[in-house]
C-alpha cells in the first residue's frame, strides 16, 4: 500500500519542479526497479486520483519504466541481470552485490 504515499510524493516533486512553469504536464516518466516492489497498476491508480486536484497535472499520464537489476558475484566475479529477487550467484551460489537497478526516480517530465 506504499503506492499511495509514493503517488503523493511524485505529485509534490512535480509541483515543486515545475512551479515556475505555466504549461500543464503531459507525461511523467518514473524509473523503478523491482527491488522497490511497486505495483505499477496501483501506483498509476493513486496518481490518477491525486492529480485531479491540480490543474497543472490533471491531464498528465504516469509512465513507469522498469529498471533491470544487475549484480556481480562476490566470489567468481560474474556479472548478470537477475529476473527474480534471489540474490545468489547463478554459477557458484555465492552472495552478490547489486551494481545497477536500485533506482526509483522521475526520469522525465514532458510539458
Amino acid at each position: 500500500m506504499h503506492e499511495m504515499s509514493l503517488a503523493y510524493s511524485i505529485v509534490e516533486i512535480l509541483l515543486e519542479e515545475t512551479q515556475n512553469q505555466e504549461e500543464s504536464i503531459k507525461e511523467v516518466y518514473l524509473k523503478a526497479s523491482s527491488l522497490h516492489q511497486i505495483v505499477p497498476e496501483s501506483l498509476i491508480f493513486y496518481y490518477d486520483i491525486i492529480k485531479k486536484d491540480y490543474e497543472k497535472l490533471k491531464d498528465s499520464v504516469l509512465i513507469i519504466e522498469k529498471e533491470e537489476i544487475k549484480v556481480r558475484c562476490r566470489n567468481c566475479g560474474k556479472t548478470y541481470y537477475v529476473e527474480n529477487l534471489f540474490f545468489l550467484c547463478e554459477d557458484c551460489q555465492s552472495g552478490v552485490d547489486i551494481i545497477e537497478g536500485n533506482e526509483l526516480y522521475i526520469d522525465k517530465i514532458i510539458v
